[in-house]
């Protein structure tokens, strides 16, 4: 039993470990390419970023209005 609980926690360490270092990975790409824009380009990054961000925020909204409890 408790050599199962240990491989249990040993999987779950792994898998969080793997997703920060996905995160991570994402994150150092996305700055590399945003040093290789020039000012124009980024500029138009900017904006298409914002624009999926309210686009997402909006779509979320919409399901947060539902009524509670409703079927």
């Amino acid at each position: 039993m408790e050599s199962l609980l240990g491989s249990f926690i040993g999987v779950i360490i792994i898998i969080f470990g793997y997703m920060l270092l996905v995160k991570i990975i994402s994150k150092v790409y996305h700055w590399m390419r945003w040093q290789r824009m020039n000012p124009t380009e980024r500029k138009y990054e900017k904006i298409r970023q914002h624009r999926r961000r309210n686009y997402n925020a909006s779509g979320k909204k919409s399901y947060d209005a539902s009524p509670p409890g409703g079927d």
